[in-house]
């Protein structure tokens, strides 16, 4: 009996050091300096579950020099963004350093150089503006052609994910960060050839025309791949906006846009329009994915200035169903001040 007592006590006391149930956690330095015009201020992303979203961000101080050091703990590998124009993610694993040079292009974009591997070379060399947009960079401008559209996307897909898997065979990279450049691709042009379904959609009942199943199966196809559980497709950065496609693509598929028009215009009219969008994602992602859109879907919210007393409700659920998430660090404040303005309405 006493030693089943001390080792409960034994147990407590563990779980409440710092780091206690971590897995391969390591401490990463990203000693960095921006060159040319560069801000007083860089903002980052916090990988909080190992997700890289715009909305859980830290900021660093840039010295006079343009430098500044972060340091994270990660017990994976995961993906950084510096919230500043277009940029490529910088690729770290636990237990690494990294020096790296910030600059940015004449057009704007991000650079990330330095004392880098062939690996973050190459992925820097992809393209990275938002997917909403890249799908006009990539061959025919005409999104109207979309299966032509569909399958030079899916094409230069593959290229990238042939240059990953090459690296992987010759063992320059570990399986996990193969796992997970695959992944960000994968969500990258998976929420392009959706983005592009869904403009044609959009397009064609516009027109008083009729969408096609072909056109119904590329957007399918292109959110299929998340419905599969994988175990970095929340290390994306443009996770959110992939699975945000992926609830639309099911709303229109499962009820046609008559419908969703009709019922989306009664739950604005009743108030209830966040809970309503909360209700469907819960039919379609589960566990932490779904702790990651409804976290993700209140930031979005808040940055597009929706706000009223049911985004409250759905911050509020969102604490009862997750009081431990590492997402109400950056939620709270934001909750806060809709708090503020909605009580003045």
């Amino acid at each position: 009996m006493k030693r089943i007592f001390f080792i409960t006590v034994l147990t407590v006391l563990l779980c409440h050091l710092p780091g206690f149930g971590q897995i391969n956690a390591g401490v990463v330095t990203i000693n960095g300096q921006f060159v040319g015009n560069f801000p007083e201020r860089l903002p980052y992303t916090v990988p909080v579950n190992g997700v890289a979203f715009r909305g859980f961000f830290e900021t660093v101080t840039l010295d006079s020099l343009g430098r500044f050091e972060i340091r994270l703990e990660v017990e994976k590998p995961v993906l950084i963004n510096f919230l500043y124009w277009d940029s490529p993610s910088l690729i770290i694993e636990p237990n690494k350093n990294y020096d790296i040079i910030l600059s940015l292009s004449p057009e704007r974009l991000l650079r990330i150089e330095g004392s880098l591997d062939e690996t973050q070379e190459f992925y820097n060399s992809l393209v990275h503006t938002h997917p909403m947009r890249c799908i006009f960079a990539i061959g025919s401008h005409d999104v109207s052609e979309y299966t032509e559209k569909s399958q030079e996307l899916q094409a230069e897909l593959q290229r990238e994910l042939d240059g990953f898997e090459n690296f992987f065979n010759n063992g320059e990279i570990s399986e996990e960060v193969f796992s997970l450049l695959v992944a960000d691709r994968k969500v990258f042009f998976g929420t392009a050839q959706a983005v592009m379904a869904s403009m044609n959609f959009n397009r064609i009942i516009g027109e008083g025309g009729l969408v096609t199943d072909e056109l119904m199966g590329i957007w399918r196809d292109a959110v299929s791949w998340g419905a599969l559980n994988q175990p970095f497709l929340l290390s994306s950065f443009y996770a959110y906006d992939y699975l945000l496609m992926t609830l639309w693509y099911h709303l229109y598929a499962n009820l046609g846009y008559d419908e969703v028009v009709a019922i989306r215009a009664e739950k604005r009219e009743q108030g209830v329009i966040h809970s309503h969008t909360i209700e469907i994602a819960s039919k379609c992602f589960l566990d932490k994915t779904l702790e990651f859109f409804i976290a993700s879907y209140i930031h979005e919210q808040y940055i597009m200035r929706i706000f009223d007393r049911d985004l409250i409700t759905v911050y509020e659920q969102f604490k009862t169903l997750y009081p431990l998430s590492g997402y109400l660090r950056f939620l709270e404040p934001l909750i806060k001040r809709v708090e503020e303005i909605v009580g003045k309405q």
